[in-house]
């Protein structure tokens, strides 16, 4: 399967949580992404060593990083991700998705892709995660 190439700049500003004004604004682009990400996770756990390739060609990190990243990081099914605690957890600080996070973005400055480390403190909302699901399910 080809892989279609999604052009980004990677840097600290990857941290910042969309603000709500624009996640309200751009709904159908909010569940596009989701979407998007659900179907990734998908294809991730059906083969992931073409993944680690795509990884690493689109990240330029060297495929044994790229392999360490997926390695090392546990892609849940979204439904995990909304539940209020355990190591799918959106919100907890100890495990779960912000721990995730600071682990690629640790990889990823130590690669030199971003060139400093964001602050993830205030990056996840479970909103519209949750509304995607709901209508998913129907």
């Amino acid at each position: 399967m080809p892989a279609q190439r999604l052009q980004c700049r990677a840097d600290a500003r990857f941290g910042r949580r969309a603000n709500t004004g624009w996640v309200d604004a751009n709904q159908v682009a909010v569940e596009r992404y989701i979407a998007a990400m659900d179907e990734a996770t998908s294809i991730h756990k059906a083969n992931p060593a073409a993944t680690a390739k795509v990884l690493a060609e689109y990240l330029n990190v060297s495929l044994s990083s790229a392999q360490r990243l997926l390695n090392e990081t546990r892609y849940w099914d979204l439904e995990e991700m909304v539940l209020p605690t355990g190591n799918a957890s959106m919100t907890s600080e100890s495990v779960g998705a912000k721990v995730i996070l600071r682990e690629f973005a640790e990889i990823l400055n130590a690669n030199g892709v971003l060139r400093e480390m964001p602050d993830l403190s205030n990056v996840i909302d479970p909103g519209p995660l949750q509304r995607y699901l709901k209508t998913k399910r129907k």
